[in-house]
């Protein structure tokens, strides 16, 4: 049964990457009009979070270590139906660095995963 879900599994990691160009745009320019700041410093924060090894190493450890899941960089994509690992989260990263905000509160969210 695990060998006619995998092929599921490939078909849906290859949506993300042909979708993914576009919904990094439509990020960018959601995120630069909420706060009107320059997409290119957005970009930055968000190539900040995505090629910071060490914490995509500590992501890694602590899901190998509480789960059998191992993420991949498909989850720092995002599909059509907004499903990600972690596409949202690193949205979240870079709004909060363009913004500074004094307090940031977290509620109704997946645990930690924010």
């Amino acid at each position: 049964m695990a060998a006619a879900k995998r092929p599921q599994v490939v078909l849906f990691r290859l949506r993300l990457m042909a979708n993914n160009a576009r919904f990094r745009r439509m990020r960018l320019r959601f995120l630069s009009e909420l706060t009107g700041a320059d997409p290119d410093v957005i970009a930055q924060y968000i190539r900040e979070a995505e090629t910071d090894r060490p914490l995509i190493r500590a992501i890694r450890a602590a899901y190998r270590r509480w789960t059998r899941y191992i993420p991949l960089p498909t989850d720092f994509m995002v599909d059509s139906s907004g499903s990600t690992m972690f596409f949202h989260a690193v949205s979240l990263y870079a709004l909060v660095r363009v913004t500074r905000p004094a307090v940031v509160v977290e509620t109704g969210g997946t645990p930690g995963k924010s």
